[in-house]
């Protein structure tokens, strides 16, 4: 919108509330400008924003500010003079409502970005009329309301009831908006002026034919209810330059296009309504049109602008007025063409004779009038061709910025601005006292293990993709990949003291985020790091495809580093080690280490080297000092001696009776963690053992019931049906449920079971892991959820334990769900499908499945829970994925509640 409208406002509240009133709503909205300029463009939000600000100081309705708001633009460009175009309309209201649309158009050259609305009559009594308005903005109707208040009340001494009678947001085919208004007031003057105008004449004139009506009007067309053409005249037919036959019932859209007036589509429903509003059409003449047909089946080679009319004839534009006739059940388009000046003339093909031999055609070409229609249309080209150069140079900074991230991809940018400087690439040769150089090699990615050569790219290319984003973090250059190895250094070209540092923090960075990489493989994988620090030559080498590179024992040295460093491990030298700050790393000596750095097979001395840990931790105490912190999850480091140590003889997240058969894991029991909750001898909700006196279910299995009647059941085969054959039953000792919880929105669902007396984990009974890692995030990760719940809404439990697998959502695609806002909260998970899977059923866990575990497969292939099914809107329900209790968020609540009891380490710590 033009910032008259906002002018407007700005004055009358200021007059009205005061200053001080204005600068608050500015303050509320965030709008940082103090005057609004009239002629220049602001965002339609802006008024809204206004007025709810104003609203809510007030209190008083939105409605009624934006009615003020609209009774404040009419106040306002009456001041302006405006009001006089208004009054000139006609003498009546009615008169002023049938003319809007003239009006806008007369002041599209002063306000050429205008946005006029569109309004029509459809009925018309002694009480008033029905209004249909049309915009493209949205949040306007009370706006329209007002100016119409205040115009029928300043302007014509009339009061005004509005009532909105249809309202439609959102037209097919449309980004308009449509209201129809029943405004009454006094219109019996106006009536009485029409029906004195319907009184017949008491000389009755003999009909006239068509043709001689067109011969009346040479440029006039007639069209029937189907909008085809049912006559034209002759200086219409010559000016299109096809026959009287080809033009006939052809529809009107072949032969003209609709320009005045705008947003509306060319049929006889809308020609009725608006037979008050001046239409313009273009004339499409036929050698143009059987171009664009012929375009239509022809590829076209350009993105240009549609030169059509800049050379040989121009096109034709007619102004005129749409007339019913009733006697043939027609419309006549009344017109005569716009011409401009005696060369326009020419240039259209036309002669003077040729115009309508009434009205002031002629004597308007001879004296050069410029038509609003014909500079408009200037305007509109100009515009476009403006709009065209405008895009050409954002795709050409487009492509330069492109251009800009590939050759940075290559070279480093201070390096690659010497040489666009005009620097020969000699010069950036330069030695290097002490840089430190990383290499870092993919683990247990063995190619056979992946299906097809394009999972073996997609892999690695999430890994580096993962790897690259780190990188300017940390201030470390990539310098290439070569297979399995990636490559990067600090220090060089950009000299900096802190090198050793931003690669040992990126190091464990890169350790911490393939911890939680999800590969599209499914392939579990670990890396390996090597760093050395030393001097080094650094410069650009080659033509064709250049790179920076770096030579010097320091890269070999880190190269081998890496060689003999350990998965999961960071290797790191005595040189790197020494220019690391000894308060801010965890560092192991792994003792004597022998690398082979020199040609022809000879070895240097022993190097004597660290190794840090993926699992730093920061001592650095200096609060005024941002930097990383590394938690530490080794259990054996992490928990005091009153909190869960590790058990020696158990491991957690594997089948008692798991083995490995042709490489395929084969599973007689897969989740002999999981416990029945049994309520008088029945089946109500699940639980995960998690040592050997705990079981870990929702608290809302637990809050309100009486424990004396609960059991916990363990079933050898998992199968209901053989309840009281294969089964260890244990009674509760006690209950402990999270004092957060809130039984309403299920925020903080969780609960632990400690049993009367502990289980055999010998057996086939073993408990689930619990996860190692909070920081991880298991977005787009595959979860699996089991349970003996419902296998559908209407369907009854299931006997056999049953499972399903959901992937885990981000927030982004939990808050697009069908939940309600913040109902959601950052202790839950969201797993499943927002639409289902094409070609599968609904996936979810269901009624009776609450307490149950949730899992992921670990870096090891064990088990590990990270999850409570907790709720959900059904089971399966499109749009409503599974909400699960977040088990990462109550790690150290869980751990400080197991009573000092130990837990099973998974595999590969056992």
């Amino acid at each position: 919108m033009y910032g008259m409208l906002l002018e407007s406002v700005q004055y009358f509240v200021q007059l009205e509330f005061g200053e001080e009133v204005w600068f608050r709503i500015l303050e509320k909205v965030d709008c940082k400008r103090i005057v609004f300029n009239t002629r220049q463009i602001y965002p339609d939000e802006l008024m809204i924003n206004l007025a709810a600000a104003l609203a809510e100081y007030t209190g008083d309705s939105m409605d009624n500010i934006m009615q003020f708001f609209g009774k404040c633009f009419v106040r306002f460009f009456s001041n302006l003079g405006y009001d006089c175009t208004v009054k000139a309309t006609g003498r009546y209201f009615c008169d002023f409502l049938q003319s809007v649309d003239n009006i806008h158009m007369q002041m599209r050259f002063t306000y050429p970005k205008m946005k006029s609305p569109s309004m029509y009559t459809t009925h018309v009594d002694p009480q008033g009329v029905v209004l249909v308005y049309r915009s493209t903005r949205k949040g306007f109707t009370h706006y329209f309301m007002g100016q119409l208040f205040q115009i029928a009340k300043e302007l014509y001494d009339t009061e005004l009831d509005i009532q909105i009678l249809e309202s439609l947001n959102n037209i097919p085919g449309s980004r308009s908006v449509m209201i129809k208004f029943r405004i009454n007031f006094d219109n019996r003057q106006y009536i009485a002026k029409n029906n004195r105008m319907k009184t017949p004449l008491d000389l009755e004139l003999p009909p006239i034919s068509c043709t001689f009506f067109l011969r009346l009007f040479p440029f006039g067309v007639v069209m029937n209810k189907d909008m085809r053409v049912l006559g034209a005249g002759d200086k219409l037919l010559q000016a299109w330059g096809g026959g009287t036959t080809s033009i006939l019932n052809k529809h009107v859209t072949e032969i003209f296009k609709l320009r005045r007036p705008k947003g509306i589509l060319f049929t006889w429903g809308n020609v009725m309504y608006l037979h008050s509003v001046i239409f313009e059409l273009e004339l499409i003449r036929a050698n143009d049109y059987q171009s664009a047909i012929n375009s239509d089946n022809t590829p076209s080679t350009s993105s240009g602008l549609d030169r059509r009319g800049s050379q040989g004839a121009r096109s034709i534009l007619l102004k005129g007025q749409m007339r019913y006739i009733e006697d043939v059940k027609a419309i006549i388009f009344l017109c005569s063409p716009l011409i401009n000046s005696l060369d326009d003339l020419l240039n259209m093909g036309l002669y003077l004779n040729d115009l309508n031999p009434h009205g002031m055609s002629k004597e308007l070409v001879l004296a050069g009038w410029q038509h609003c229609g014909r500079l408009e249309m200037m305007f509109e080209r100009a515009e476009q061709r403006s709009t065209e150069l405008e895009n050409s140079y954002a795709l050409l900074d487009r492509w330069k910025k492109r251009s800009d991230e590939l050759l940075y991809s290559m070279i480093p940018q201070t390096v690659a601005d010497r040489l666009r400087a005009g620097a020969s690439p000699l010069s950036t040769c330069e030695s290097f006292e002490s840089i430190t150089v990383l290499f870092c090699e993919l683990c247990d990615f063995d190619y056979s293990t992946i299906e097809g050569a394009m999972d073996i790219v997609f892999s690695m290319n999430a890994v580096f993709s993962c790897f690259d984003t780190l990188m300017d973090q940390f201030n470390v250059y990539k310098v290439e990949t070569v297979g399995r190895v990636y490559m990067a250094a600090s220090g060089a070209p950009d000299r900096n003291k802190n090198h050793a540092q931003n690669v040992a923090d990126v190091s464990l960075q890169l350790i911490e985020h393939v911890r939680s990489l999800k590969l599209p493989s499914g392939l579990d994988i670990r890396i390996r790091i090597g760093i050395h620090s030393g001097p080094a030559v650094a410069g650009v080498v080659g033509i064709k495809l250049p790179r920076y590179c770096f030579f010097g024992d320091t890269v070999n040295t880190a190269s081998r580093m890496q060689t003999t460093s350990l998965p999961g491990k960071v290797h790191i030298s005595s040189s790197t080690k020494a220019l690391l700050p000894k308060d801010r790393y965890h560092t192991e000596s792994r003792g004597v280490v022998w690398v082979k750095t020199l040609p022809n097979d000879r070895w240097n001395l022993p190097i004597s080297n660290a190794q840090v840990h993926y699992n730093i931790t920061n001592v650095d105490t200096r609060p005024t000092i941002d930097e990383l912190s590394y938690v530490d999850f080794d259990s054996a480091l992490t928990f005091p001696s009153k909190k869960p140590n590790i058990c020696n003889d158990c491991v957690c997240g594997v089948g008692r009776k798991t083995r490995i058969v042709g490489g395929n894991v084969t599973s007689v029991y897969d989740y002999p963690w999981l416990v029945s909750l049994n309520k008088n001898g029945k089946f109500y909700c699940a639980g995960t053992l998690i040592s050997r006196k705990h079981v870990l279910t929702a608290a809302h299995c637990l809050e309100g019931f009486d424990f004396r009647t609960i059991k916990l059941i363990f079933l050898m085969d998992s199968d209901h049906s053989s309840l009281g054959r294969n089964t260890i039953a244990r009674r509760i000792k006690s209950v402990t449920i999270h004092e957060n919880y809130h039984s309403y929105t299920f925020n903080n669902d969780i609960g632990i079971i400690e049993m009367d007396e502990p289980i055999s984990l010998r057996g086939v009974v073993r408990t689930a892991c619990l996860p190692e890692d909070q920081m991880i995030d298991y977005t787009g990760a595959l979860a699996t959820a089991v349970g003996w719940g419902r296998t559908g809404e209407t369907k009854p439990l299931s006997d056999e334990l049953r499972r399903v697998n959901l992937p885990i959502l981000s927030k982004e695609e939990c808050d697009q769900a069908g939940y309600a806002k913040n109902r959601i909260t950052e202790n839950m998970l969201c797993a499943g499908y927002i639409l289902h899977p094409e070609g599968t059923g609904a996936q979810d866990a269901c009624f009776g499945d609450s307490g149950g575990p949730l899992h992921v497969k670990g870096i090891y292939g064990q088990l590990e829970l990270i999850g409570i099914i907790s709720w959900g809107r059904g089971c399966g329900r499109p749009n409503f994925p599974g909400i699960f209790t977040k088990l990462t968020n109550y790690i150290g609540w869980l751990k400080d509640r197991l009573d000092s009891e130990c837990i099973c380490p998974p595999p590969h710590r056992q």
